[in-house]
């Protein structure tokens, strides 16, 4: 399995760590992505239920984690949320509601042998009354691509459908049948984890804090050598289970020159919300900075779960890859890691000084000839770090002798083919690796 995260599971919302989000970062595929939700984090393109014909109520599908939950077989899954006609126009915030529905549906997402789906949820605390056999049988393969199958797994409960009014349940009993046909209309690929590849990019932003003064990431990047940016929202419990334990960090971390800002996000926001919000802060002691997370920066876009915390330097660029969901106890082993690593910042004396080596990957043609421009990304236990091959195809990494790291092109031009998946692990008695890539067929 890739080491791209430092937290290596992303978390469920029905496991308590994470409280899902209704954004997913859009990518491009065949699907006309006006009329198709994009769900790049378990790999299929569908279209938007709003648009699905004889459905009086609503149904969103929401991706339950950023990137696989299970390493075998490789398991990624997205839940169904559904809201009856009756319901329907007095719901302002679906994500609030979302705890409270019955979701109709599981869809699974899967590079290996689904019989072990039981299995995969019983290990990630997915409560079912079914045993392992019926859930086998009930089973639905709406599509597949890539090595990845895709399956449905319906979750109609007669309690729920007796809650409905006549009409609202009869649609309500009907949901496998419709969302089945929509489902196997969707485009299928292999899953995109939305936050891979962010680590050397920056966070910068204008905002203002929850009292409406105006800041900036520079004015709070610039107080720490790193930043734990902690990304939360009054509606996610996991958010706010944590905060107290945030408030502990944040005044550890002042000792070693770092600390804590949180960015805070609503989808419906208003002075009663932010209110709450400055409540909230105040009964669980936080002694952090926290601002409104900004609109239009497209690595906000990525987050795919609450909460979600990046690590960034001074300058606001991020040092590895975000932990996602209320994991306090990876938080400060990370920094710690990134601290004595150094980071992305330093000069190139005080790099010197952190590794004692270097390592040069080299990307070439089929003929020998260098690759400029080639996304290559290099990962040791704990972070991993992101570079342009130069115009030799040259990227090259500082190291620490003897560790063994990994490496991945995450991106090349069109005409040559790659997959972001092959690991390329280098030798500790090497200082450098030559990848090929041949043209696209």
């Amino acid at each position: 399995m890739r080491k791209t995260k430092i937290g290596m599971m992303a978390g469920l919302l029905m496991l308590g760590t994470v409280c899902a989000s209704m954004t997913v970062c859009a990518g491009e595929t065949e699907a006309d992505t006006a009329n198709y939700l994009d769900m790049k984090a378990v790999g299929y393109s569908v279209k938007n239920p709003d648009s699905w014909e004889g459905l009086k109520g609503q149904i969103m599908i929401q991706p339950l984690s950023a990137g696989a939950l299970s390493d075998d077989p490789e398991v990624y899954m997205s839940m169904l949320i559904y809201m009856p006609e009756e319901g329907k126009e007095s719901s302002q915030d679906m994500m609030a509601l979302a705890g409270t529905i019955t979701s109709p549906g599981i869809i699974f997402t899967i590079k290996g042998d689904k019989d072990r789906i039981p299995d995969v949820m019983e290990e990630l605390g997915i409560p079912t009354p079914e045993d392992a056999d019926k859930i086998r049988d009930d089973l639905t393969k709406i599509g597949e691509a890539d090595g990845y199958q895709f399956y449905a797994l319906y979750t109609i409960t007669d309690e729920y459908a007796a809650s409905l009014n006549e009409e609202d349940r009869e649609e309500y009993n009907s949901l496998p049948e419709l969302v089945t046909e929509e489902l196997e209309q969707s485009v299928f690929y292999a899953p995109v984890d939305p936050l891979l590849g962010l680590v050397g990019q920056k966070i910068s932003f204008t905002s203002e804090d929850l009292d409406g003064n105006p800041l900036t990431s520079k004015d709070l990047f610039a107080e720490n050598e790193i930043t734990m940016v902690n990304c939360w929202g009054i509606w996610c419990h996991n958010c706010v289970d944590e905060m107290e334990e945030l408030a502990a960090i944040h005044t550890r971390l002042q000792e070693k020159g770092c600390g804590v800002v949180g960015l805070e996000w609503e989808q419906d926001p208003s002075e009663e919300v932010y209110q709450e919000a400055r409540d909230l802060l105040a009964e669980k002691g936080t002694n952090y900075p926290s601002a409104l997370m900004p609109e239009g920066i497209e690595i906000m876009d990525c987050i795919s779960g609450f909460p979600t915390t990046f690590f960034v330097d001074r300058e606001g660029t991020i040092l590895a890859d975000p932990i996602v969901g209320a994991r306090v106890d990876e938080y400060e082993p990370a920094l710690e890691a990134l601290l004595e690593n150094g980071s992305a910042s330093e000069t190139e004396t005080e790099k010197e000084t952190a590794s004692d080596a270097s390592y040069k990957v080299y990307v070439k043609d089929e003929e020998g000839n260098p690759l400029e421009e080639i996304a290559v990304q290099f990962c040791d236990d704990t972070s991993c770090r992101f570079g342009e091959t130069d115009e030799d195809g040259c990227a090259e990494f500082e190291i620490t002798q003897g560790n063994v790291y990994e490496v991945h092109i995450l991106e090349a031009p069109d005409e040559y083919a790659f997959d972001e998946e092959e690991v390329f692990t280098t030798d500790t008695s090497a200082s450098e690796m030559t990848i090929e890539l041949k043209k696209a067929e």
